[in-house]
């Protein structure tokens, strides 16, 4: 398993623990997106960056996660139309060892 491979399943599992219910890994997310969930009655998809060093954190423009909100919209209204609302997140890994990173983890980047 690659890095970015290790920082999604990382990323899978600390959602998991914060009370996210993470989508069956074969429902295929849109666009960008790395991680669809439910959390409560929302929708969520998840934009996960991996990076080596913090020069590397990512600045994510405007009409990208504007792109990504809309591509979770169109994916719940065909595969979610229980969930009222969506939400785009962003986490963000920084990796310091083989074992360890630092995880950022940016609610409601975008909402609708």
């Amino acid at each position: 398993m690659d890095i970015r491979q290790r920082g999604v399943a990382a990323a899978r599992a600390y959602l998991e623990r914060v009370g996210q219910r993470a989508l069956d890994e074969s429902i295929t997310p849109p666009e960008d997106i790395d991680i669809l969930g439910i959390d409560g009655d929302t929708l969520v998809g998840t934009i996960v960056y991996v990076v080596l060093s913090s020069e590397e954190l990512p600045v994510v423009p405007e009409p990208t996660l504007d792109a990504n909100l809309e591509a979770v919209l169109v994916h719940r209204d065909s595969h979610s139309p229980e969930c009222p609302e969506v939400r785009l997140d962003v986490i963000s890994l920084l990796i310091i060892a083989e074992d360890r990173a630092l995880l950022r983890h940016h609610r409601e980047a975008r909402c609708g």
